[in-house]
C-alpha cells in the first residue's frame, strides 16, 4: 500500500497503516514532477518498534518538504555493520549524528533522498566510478567499495554498495557487473520507479588509507565553519541509505564525502 504526499495534501490508499521511511519516486512521462514523495506504509504492529523512529522535517534538494524517519542509533549501527561487513571490517570510525548536526556544506550532499550520484552529476557535469574492491556473496549478492570521480579526476566520495542482483532489471545487473558506471546512474537510466530512503547520518573518522587516497593538496583546509561544528582533521560526514526498485529493497549503501572536496582542482 502506498500514500502520496506533497506540500499541501496527504492521501492514504487502503487501510490505516503506520508511516515508514519515505521514498523519492523518479516519475517519467506526462506526470513527471507532479508527485515528488512517496510514503511507504505497512500494516500497523504493536510494540516498541513503532516508537523507535526519530522524525525530522528536512528540505530536499528540489525544495520539497520531506518527512524523514531516521533510524535510532542502535538500529542504525546494525544497518551500518551489515554493509561494512560485506567487504570485511573497515578502519573508519563512525558516530551516529542527527540531521541537525550536519554542517551546511555537507548537508546539501547528504541530507536528502536523492541519489548522491545525481547530486554530484548536477554539480560537476560528469561522474565516473573507480572500483577499489568487489566480490560476490551467496544468493547473487554483490558488494563493492568505490570512489566517485569527477571529470577532472578528483575523488569526491567513497561508497560501499551491497546489492541483491536478482532484484534488479537485467540491464542494471549487467551494468553492475561491468563496473564502469556509478550504481545510481544505472538506476536513473533503467529504473523508472525507484526509492532512495535515508536511513542514518554519520560523523566519520577516516581510515589512514582512505585519507591518503583523498590526498588533500598542500595547504588544504576543511570547509568553512567546520571547526565551529567540531569537525577535526581527518574527519568527514556520511550516510547510509536503502534503495528500492519497483517496491523491493535492492541495495544498501554507505556513502562518505571527501572533506577536502572544495579544495581540489576543478571543483567549484
Amino acid at each position: 500500500r502506498e500514500g502520496w504526499i506533497d506540500e499541501t495534501s496527504f492521501v492514504v490508499v487502503g487501510s490505516c497503516c503506520r508511516i515508514m521511511p519515505p521514498c523519492i519516486v523518479q516519475s517519467e512521462g506526462a506526470d513527471a514532477g507532479h508527485v515528488d514523495v512517496a510514503v511507504c506504509l505497512e500494516d500497523g504492529r504493536d510494540g516498541p518498534a513503532n516508537t523507535e523512529i526519530t522524525e525530522e522535517v528536512v528540505r530536499s534538494s528540489h525544495g520539497h518538504k520531506t518527512l524523514v524517519n531516521l533510524q535510532e542509533p542502535a538500529a542504525a549501527r546494525a544497518y551500518l555493520d551489515t554493509i561494512e561487513s560485506s567487504l570485511g571490517a573497515g578502519d573508519c570510525e563512525f558516530t551516529w549524528v542527527p540531521a541537525s548536526s550536519i554542517p551546511g556544506s555537507f548537508r546539501a550532499l547528504l541530507v536528502h533522498e536523492e541519489h548522491l550520484t545525481k547530486v554530484l552529476l548536477d554539480k560537476h557535469g560528469g561522474l565516473d566510478v573507480r572500483v577499489v574492491e568487489s566480490k560476490y556473496l551467496e544468493n547473487d549478492v554483490y558488494c563493492r567499495q568505490i570512489f566517485l570521480v569527477t571529470p577532472s579526476g578528483a575523488l569526491v566520495a567513497n561508497a560501499v554498495l551491497r546489492v541483491d542482483l536478482l532484484k534488479l532489471p537485467e540491464a542494471v545487473r549487467e551494468g553492475v557487473r561491468a563496473e564502469r558506471l556509478p550504481f545510481g546512474k544505472l538506476l536513473m537510466d533503467h529504473v523508472a520507479e525507484r526509492c532512495v530512503v535515508l536511513k542514518s547520518l554519520w560523523r566519520a573518522r577516516l581510515a589512514p588509507d582512505l585519507l591518503a587516497a583523498y590526498a588533500p593538496p598542500p595547504g588544504a583546509a576543511l570547509p568553512p565553519g567546520a571547526e565551529a561544528w567540531g569537525l577535526g582533521e581527518g574527519e568527514s560526514y556520511g550516510r547510509t541509505i536503502s534503495i528500492k526498485c519497483d517496491g523491493q529493497e535492492a541495495a544498501q549503501v554507505l556513502e562518505v564525502i571527501n572533506p577536502y572536496a572544495g579544495c581540489l582542482p576543478g571543483l567549484p
